[in-house]
């Protein structure tokens, strides 16, 4: 096969790979994936991503693990898709040692991995674990993104350590409701004043989080 014919090959199966994904149609996908193979564009970096999401969506995460493997050195698309999945359909600890082999791996976490991996860490609820997430934003210099800030402030909150939530609070350069509706997300002697806080600041209360004020 030529070059030419492989680039057509690859961009026209992953195009089938997309639609399998949207439609969640495993065998037509899996046909694809076969075809994939005899071609010798399994490992392509692209293809892998597409592959990865289309097992994903399908229900089939070890599946979409094998394929990460076989990837040519993934890149953080993939490596964050593949915790993002982990961590929606509740496998948090597998999510949390993924995150890890990832940063072993030499490849730099992202926005979308880190919010994640934040969410995985509330729900392991260990402070040592959710406080080395933490670092690992700062270290990145992630920190002024008000999506892993929210993130951080309900993980805080959900664990019980509401002072780091608090601190992560006064720290962020602006608020939105997203961050004040983090603040009331857990249970705390606060929650009352931050509360009045927020409706005198002009922002409004996630009705769930109304009803216990």
């Amino acid at each position: 096969m030529t070059e030419s014919e492989l680039r057509s090959s690859k961009f026209t199966l992953s195009n089938v790979l997309k639609s399998c994904t949207y439609l969640e149609n495993l065998t037509e996908g899996m046909i694809a994936h076969s075809l994939l193979i005899k071609t010798g564009c399994e490992h392509d970096g692209y293809v892998g991503c597409c592959l990865l999401d289309m097992y994903s969506k399908c229900g089939l995460p070890d599946d979409a693990l094998k394929v990460l493997k076989r990837i040519q050195a993934p890149d953080i698309v993939a490596w964050s898709a593949m915790i993002d999945y982990l961590d929606e359909h509740g496998q948090i600890q597998e999510a949390a040692e993924m995150f890890c082999l990832m940063r072993r791996q030499g490849v730099s976490p992202n926005q979308q991995s880190f919010a994640s991996i934040v969410g995985a860490a509330a729900s392991l609820a260990e402070q040592f674990y959710s406080e080395g997430i933490h670092s690992c934003i700062l270290k990145h210099g992630f920190e002024s993104e008000n999506i892993l800030s929210n993130a951080l402030i309900a993980m805080y909150m959900k664990i019980g350590s509401v002072q780091n939530g608090l601190q992560v609070f006064k720290e962020m350069t602006y608020w939105d409701s997203a961050s004040w509706n983090a603040l009331l997300s857990g249970t705390h002697d606060q929650g009352p004043s931050i509360f009045q806080k927020m409706l005198a600041e002009g922002f409004k209360p996630d009705i769930l989080k109304f009803t216990r004020f």
